[in-house]
């Protein structure tokens, strides 16, 4: 064989030739006569043998059949070469493909996964199918490849019995299984749904059907687990798969360094560092999108590398991690032909939106792609930068919509264009979800949208959005038809009318006829039109929320004033409910915004160099203007002392302290021409200054009226000291990167405390324990205070930079770069968020609320989000108003709030029989004196109200296969159903306690009593209808058996207060049944909004709305105003979840999936003038038509 001409290549051909003859370790340092560590170094090639072990090193080639006495000098020279050069050639990263087997020694930071594998392959028992399973671009291929064949069957692996075998899934359906212990692996096995049915019984069959002596290990994209479901004889492996999930930092680290090491060379910790860092820029670091981007990015910067060092330069050099995406791009553009270019654009363009001022991802169904397009993507799906998962396509990472310059420029060339797409794609999937009525219809624009999307260059749409455009039309031209057949039939009344007698009298009557009915038409042209403007901005309302919620309320409120519909109602509310925030806008740049602790006085400094102050905080007030002549600022930090109310002042032209105790008064200047001071903080009564030359100003103000100057503090470098904070013990500086400066109280420097990039912002907590500091890393650490020391307690991870930090006490909020308030509790969970469209400046606490700047030049109010209970991680269920009580069923059990108290204190509930806590099974009777709910070991606790809480008042002996309690209104009776079992037994409340009565022959998929609990309704026992039973003192029976229409099958149940029946259905429709003659039950209406499964029905207690939760998370909510009931409200939370509903005076209350009950208005007149008074600055008309184009401008406040 020829000699290898690096060392990777030596180090691929040993380790062929070790497993092809299969030479274990051991038995290879045997032949040697060296240790078994020398030996393992040769064979993984992680050094080669030093001149005096040359001899040996020969021995061990020989006895791997690599060389022969005729090639023995050309190998000893090839080595020679080797050893004068230490560095390998090859590059040990592979780019954006997989390890393959020969490359075992390379392939690391997957050890975890490939432990848990070996040891599922090592089982003697069956099953001998073992699933791996991770998403596209994890490392499966890798791990099964390079980890379990090339380490694992290895001649010293725990396999190595095992004689491997790799196979696509097409090829296993002739396969024939060897006599031998195999090891067979099948990657890609999302492949099978590519084959036809009985293609694929066959593969299950031969897999099923395999010996014990062949253990099968399987490599599943985790977007195809539904595949493999759906194969009844495979899902059972899917019990316990080995998950390719997840890396910690450490193996992040691994995977950047140990494959360098092997080949030679090193990677400096800087490089590490900013790899680490880069990675965690677009948030926690997805294994599937960014592990080929970080494989591919190192082996370009070892191509750049000169030296034996791989440093940030040669990261740089080469492009970085996420600006390599450009290169990844445009080669893929390049290769493709001239014809298919153009294709690119509108692909590209059809996968992103515009969203206020920021650029997302869309994904778009697959099937509509032309024919020509498939291969187009398929060119970038094979790349990595798009992803093809069940039947969408879309932009695998957002990095590219920013990294990608032709894309970047394409987007600025067409954002009008994109802005359309945005709006049809809105409207679309608000009429679909509205059962597609002609209400959800836009015929004004449909011509517009129509000549847009038959454009050549135009985005793809999907099939509904062209099937929405179409139905807008339609009703377009029916419209015209109709006011057409109208103008007809009037210009023959006026020819008929010219034949009477008196023509001028006729004329005159025809004339006001014709007024009459034209000014008829055009109040319907002007109908149609506002009802039309109401939908657009209630559509980009609902599109920009989640980005801008101020500017979304407003143009909610707007909307609600054009028409209102149930849209516009939900609009409105959704935006009462969240999180817009009041604004005041001012100019654009730098806005300090400040509040002292125990004063309610409100700052803010902008970057014209003036001082806003708003006495009585409260921002709807004009404010006090005071003109400091400091240009741009960049710090504002107020104290109250001693009854005075001080503030540093920090810009480009000033360092200052003022005093606003009473009028604006300057106590001095000690800015130095020509230096920007860019931070301030307070040390008792001195001011700390920092400027840009590294130094921190010191002025003593404890006489205000003389300030005294003491010694500079030097941070030991001429930058800028861009944050700054104390305690009365030490003094904290930011300067250059990597490190916080330490001073003590006298102004001695301290050993520097290191920390991740360039501190931006720092903040102390009231205590003095805790400093909290936010790093151009993507970081915000949690400093622990001791003395004059600091300890990291917590790192919280970010998108983008922390430009802006507070310490609220048992929680932190962090403002980024790319416009975000995250609030977080110590442990780093996030509780809140707070959406802005601009780099965070400032953050600060008013009483009022949380405080914002931005370098948009807008402060923001953020007010406390009307929350009634947040739960520590413990799932809420639903939410019921009873009696005054807010009853919340949680995962634990009851917590129930006294409504009619100040604050809405809790009421206690006692702990569960032996302790064990309670189970998410909670019932209560109208006026919530009693409550029914089960303990974990299964007991069924009945409660009732004591005082200022609830005691235990009886326990039923039950297991823990109950999954339906239902308390009548009248508190009278309880029906316990139990799982797969039918039946639910009825108990009654005597005097002497609750006694069983019957059984209901019921299946225990749902329950409702009526008022006064001598009616009950439930599934029937085959669960195809429902039943209607007679309750008594004896055992229930059953006056009626029924079906819905159509034959759907009933998942919820509930009776309104005048005893009408309300059936929900699987299919999302509500029947609404009459039972004047319970034995006769039949549906007097029906609806159809929801179009999902509905899990709960609610009528609010005047019976008048009806509520519906479905399974998707969505709230319905239906007015009684006739016979049958109209669709009121449709509330999607943006963020998350609805799993119950009540609406009790006014209030609509949601129990949410981030574990908050909440709430919300629940009339949108209500709402809209709750907005109005709070918004703050309205839209100016600039905003308005870049929001809303073609919508006459207006003030939905005014």
């Amino acid at each position: 064989m020829l000699p290898p001409l690096s060392r990777g290549a030596l180090a691929q051909q040993m380790a062929a030739a070790r497993s092809r003859i299969g030479l274990s370790i051991r038995r290879a340092a045997a032949i040697a006569e060296v240790p078994a560590s020398t030996a393992q170094g040769w064979l993984e090639g992680r050094h080669l043998p030093t001149p005096s072990l040359m001899p040996q090193f020969m021995t061990l080639l020989r006895a791997l059949q690599l060389v022969t006495v005729q090639n023995e000098t050309a190998w000893a020279e090839a080595l020679d070469r080797m050893r004068r050069s230490s560095i390998v050639a090859e590059s040990p990263y592979v780019g954006l493909r997989p390890y393959a087997t020969t490359e075992s020694s390379l392939f690391v930071g997957r050890e975890r996964s490939l432990e848990e594998l070996l040891d599922a392959c090592s089982r003697t028992r069956p099953p001998r199918i073992v699933m791996v399973v991770g998403a596209s671009g994890a490392g499966k291929s890798s791990l099964l490849a390079a980890g379990l064949i090339g380490r694992g069957t290895a001649p010293d692996g725990p396999l190595s019995h095992l004689n491997p075998v790799q196979s696509t899934v097409r090829d296993l359906l002739g396969w024939k299984t060897p006599t031998e212990a195999t090891l067979l692996v099948v990657d890609q096995f999302e492949e099978l749904q590519q084959l036809e049915a009985t293609e694929a019984g066959e593969l299950v069959d031969t897999l099923c059907r395999l010996p014990d002596h062949v253990t099968c290990v399987i490599g599943l994209n985790a977007n195809a687990v539904g595949t493999v479901l759906r194969q009844e004889r495979l899902a059972p492996f899917l019990a316990s798969p080995v998950l390719v999930g997840p890396l910690t930092t450490a193996e992040y680290r691994q995977i950047i360094e140990v494959p360098a090491r092997h080949h030679g060379r090193a990677v400096s910790t800087e490089l590490t560092h900013v790899l680490i860092r880069d990675l965690h820029q677009y948030g926690y670091p997805d294994p599937g999108i960014v592990l080929p981007l970080l494989s591919n990015t190192l082996k370009r910067c070892w191509n750049a590398a000169s030296g034996e060092t791989l440093t940030t330069s040669d990261y740089l050099a080469s492009g970085g991690l996420w600006t390599s995406l450009n290169d990844e791009a445009e080669a893929v553009w390049q290769d493709l032909s001239a014809q298919d270019r153009p294709l690119v654009r509108r692909l590209m363009l059809s996968l992103v939106v515009v969203d206020a001022n920021r650029l997302l991802r869309r994904s778009i169904p697959f099937g509509s792609l032309s024919s020509q397009m498939v291969p187009v993507a398929e060119a970038f799906i094979a790349s990595r930068l798009l992803t093809h998962s069940e039947d969408h396509l879309t932009i695998t990472h957002e990095a590219l919509l920013t990294r990608w310059h032709r894309l970047r420029g394409w987007v600025e060339q067409e954002e009008a264009t994109l802005l359309v797409g945005r709006r049809i794609h809105m409207a679309t999937k608000l009429w679909d979800e509205g059962g597609r009525a002609p209400e959800g219809l836009m015929p004004v624009e449909a011509e517009m949208w129509q000549s847009w999307a038959r454009a050549e260059d135009a985005p793809v749409i999907s099939k509904n959005e062209h099937e929405f455009i179409d139905a807008s039309l339609a009703l377009g031209r029916a419209h015209e038809e109709e006011q057409e057949n109208r103008l007809k039939h009037t210009r023959r009344q006026r020819r008929t009318a010219l034949g009477i007698a008196t023509v001028a009298v006729v004329l005159a009557v025809v004339a006001a006829f014709l007024g009459i009915h034209s000014a008829a038409l055009t109040q319907q042209a002007n109908t149609a039109a506002r009802a039309a403007r109401a939908q657009q901005l209630a559509l980009v309302s609902d599109q920009i929320r989640n980005t801008d919620p101020n500017e979304a309320a407003q143009l909610a409120v707007a909307a609600h004033r054009l028409e209102e519909n149930p849209r516009t109602r939900s609009t409105v509310i959704e935006s009462a409910g969240g999180t817009a925030p009041l604004r005041i806008n001012g100019a654009a740049g730098n806005t300090m915004v400040a509040v002292a602790p125990g004063s309610d006085i409100v700052l803010r400094g902008d970057s014209q160099g003036n001082l806003a102050v708003w006495r009585d905080g409260n921002l709807k007030s004009e404010p006090e203007l005071v003109e400091t002549d400091g240009g741009q600022l960049f710090a504002v930090q107020p104290v109250l002392r001693d009854g005075r109310y001080l503030v540093i002042v920090a810009g480009q032209r000033t360092a200052s302290v003022w005093d606003l105790t009473t009028s604006a008064r300057k106590l001095g200047e000690w800015a130095v021409a020509g230096v920007t001071s860019y931070s301030a903080a307070w040390q008792g009564t001195v001011a700390l200054i920092g400027n840009l030359h590294g130094e921190v100003q010191r002025i003593d103000l404890t006489n205000p009226e003389r300030p005294e100057v003491r010694t500079p503090l030097l941070t030991g470098e001429d930058v800028a000291v861009t944050a700054l904070t104390a305690t009365p013990d030490l003094i904290v500086a930011s300067a250059s990167r990597n490190r916080l400066a330490l001073f003590d109280s006298a102004g001695t420097a301290l050993p520097d405390f290191q920390v991740p990039g360039q501190v931006m912002s720092l903040d102390v907590s009231e205590d003095g324990k805790e400093i909290l500091a936010g790093s151009s890393a993507s970081k915000a650490l949690l400093l622990e205070v001791s003395g004059t020391a600091l300890r990291t307690n917590h790192e919280f991870l970010m998108k983008s930079g922390v430009h802006a930090v507070r310490h609220l006490g048992d929680q932190v909020a962090l403002g980024g770069s790319q416009g975000e308030v995250v609030i977080a509790n110590r442990t780093g969970e996030i509780t809140e968020r707070r959406p802005l469209r601009s780099v965070v400046t400032s953050i600060s606490r008013g009483s009022a609320g949380l405080l914002t700047g931005t370098a948009e030049g807008t402060l923001s109010l953020w007010p406390a989000l009307p929350t009634l209970l947040r739960t520590n991680g413990v799932k809420i269920h639903d939410i019921r108003r009873m009696g005054g009580k807010t009853i919340i069923t949680t995962a634990d059990g009851p917590r129930v709030l006294d409504s009619t108290a100040p604050g809405s204190p809790e009421l206690t509930v006692p702990t569960s029989p032996g302790g064990g806590g309670y189970l998410p099974h909670v019932a209560s009777d109208v006026t919530g004196s009693t409550l029914a709910t089960q303990s974990r070991d299964g007991k069924v606790v009945l409660l009732r109200l004591a005082g200022s809480g609830y005691e235990t008042e009886q326990v039923i002996d039950e297991t823990t296969t109950v999954v339906d309690l239902v308390l009548s209104p009248d508190g009278r009776r309880l029906a316990i159903g139990h799982r797969s079992q039918v039946g639910y037994d009825i108990y009654q409340r005597g005097s002497t306690g609750w006694e069983p009565t019957g059984t209901l022959h019921a299946w225990p998929g749902g329950l409702a009593f009526n008022s006064d609990g001598t009616l009950v309704a439930a599934m029937s026992a085959d669960g195809t209808g429902y039943v209607v039973a007679a309750v008594t003192d004896s055992s229930p029976e059953i006056l009626a058996e029924a079906g819905l229409p159509d034959r759907v099958v009933p998942s919820a149940f509930e009776f309104s207060p005048s005893g009408l029946l309300a059936v929900g259905a699987l299919n999302g429709g509500v029947s609404i049944i009459d039972l004047s003659d319970p034995t006769k039950p039949h549906a007097t209406a029906q609806v159809f909004d929801a179009h999902a499964s509905l899990e709960r029905l609610r009528f609010s207690p005047d019976g008048n709305h009806l509520l519906a939760t479905s399974v998707e998370g969505d709230l319905w909510v239906w007015e009684r105003t006739g016979e049958t009931p109209a669709l009121s409200l449709h509330i999607e939370h943006p963020s998350a979840s609805i799993a119950g509903a009540d609406l009790v005076d006014g209030q609509l209350l949601l129990a949410l999936s981030d574990n908050t009950a909440v709430a919300w208005p629940g009339n949108a007149a209500a709402a809209a003038a709750d907005l109005c008074s709070r918004l703050g600055d309205p839209l100016t008309s600039q905003e308005w038509a870049q929001l809303a184009p073609g919508v006459p401008f207006m003030n939905g406040c005014s």
